[in-house]
C-alpha cells in the first residue's frame, strides 16, 4: 500500500496501491441526499489531493467496491460523472454492486464518456484481473 485517504464523511475510504491502482471502499450508503452529495463531494476533491501528491503514478486504474453504497442522489450523480470523466484515469472496475444501483452506475459512466473503460464484476479477484490486464 502507498497511502490512505479517509474521507470527512468516514464512508469512503481510498487507497493508493502498487501498479498504479485506487482501491476506493464505499464503507456505508448515505443517510441522505445531501449526505450523498457530501460524500461525492468528499470522492472528488480526495481524487484531486492523491492526484496532486501521487502525480507519478499516473495513469491510475479505479477499484470501487460497491457492495455497501447506496443508490447516489441526482447532485451526487452529477460530481461522480465529471470524477469519472478525469483522463487521469485508465480504466475503473466496479464490484458487489446490486443491479438497481449498477444501473445507475452504467448511466454515470455513459455520461462520462469512458463507459469504454468502465466495467462490472461480481468479485474483487475478477475486477482486479482486469483492471491489470
Amino acid at each position: 500500500m502507498i497511502a490512505v485517504y479517509e474521507t470527512s464523511t468516514k464512508k469512503v475510504r481510498f487507497e493508493l496501491e502498487e501498479q498504479s491502482i485506487i482501491f476506493l471502499h464505499f464503507l456505508a450508503p448515505g443517510s441522505d441526499d445531501a449526505e450523498h452529495a457530501r460524500m461525492a463531494h468528499d470522492v472528488a476533491t480526495t481524487f484531486e489531493q492523491l492526484k496532486k501528491e501521487h502525480e507519478n503514478e499516473k495513469p491510475y486504474r479505479v477499484l470501487v467496491d460497491l457492495s455497501h453504497a447506496g443508490m447516489p442522489s441526482s447532485e451526487a450523480r452529477t460530481i461522480y460523472i465529471k470524477t469519472l470523466s478525469d483522463h487521469s484515469i485508465l480504466k475503473t472496475a466496479f464490484f458487489g454492486a446490486p443491479s438497481a444501483i449498477q444501473a445507475v452506475v452504467s448511466f454515470i459512466a455513459s455520461a462520462s464518456g469512458r463507459g469504454d473503460e468502465v466495467q462490472f464484476f461480481v468479485g474483487e479477484k475478477e475486477a482486479r484481473d482486469w483492471l491489470v490486464r
